[in-house]
């Protein structure tokens, strides 16, 4: 069995226990990330889930076809609330929050980029302006 294929991942196996533990289990699963493989493959370094003790694992420990690559879902995001736009800060939130370039701000006055600011609908943007208003 070569383990290089898991460098890096968050697996779920099977581990064959020397002796059965207190339950009587031979076996016990174990979901972790991958730390290191060695650079033969036959062994790993695993940081079991809830766990600060990393465990090493030889390949011959593992059931043979036990171990899968667990597939996490992204943890949601919310919206970041931030101050509300003025005409003196206008200007720099586009630049730093909204993608604006450095030619176009430039080019733009304050009141432009706060007439600009407020047309802009927040709902489905990374952050909302914590005044309640729509800004």
């Amino acid at each position: 069995m070569n383990l290089n294929d898991y460098d890096g991942k968050r697996i779920r196996l099977v581990r064959n226990l020397r002796k059965p533990n207190t339950a009587g289990h031979t076996a016990e699963e174990v979901e972790g990330l991958v730390e290191v493989v060695a650079p033969d493959g036959t062994a790993l370094v695993i940081k079991p889930r809830g766990s600060t003790m990393n465990m090493m694992l030889e390949a011959s420990e593992i059931e043979p076809d036990s171990i899968t690559v667990v597939v996490e879902k992204p943890v949601p995001l919310a919206s970041k609330p931030m101050a509300p736009v003025t005409l003196t800060n206008a200007r720099r939130h586009l630049l730093d929050r909204h993608g604006w370039t450095m030619l176009i701000i430039n080019e733009t006055t304050d009141q432009d980029a706060l007439r600009i600011h407020n047309e802009l609908t927040h709902n489905l943007m990374g952050h909302n302006h914590s005044n309640g208003e729509q800004a």
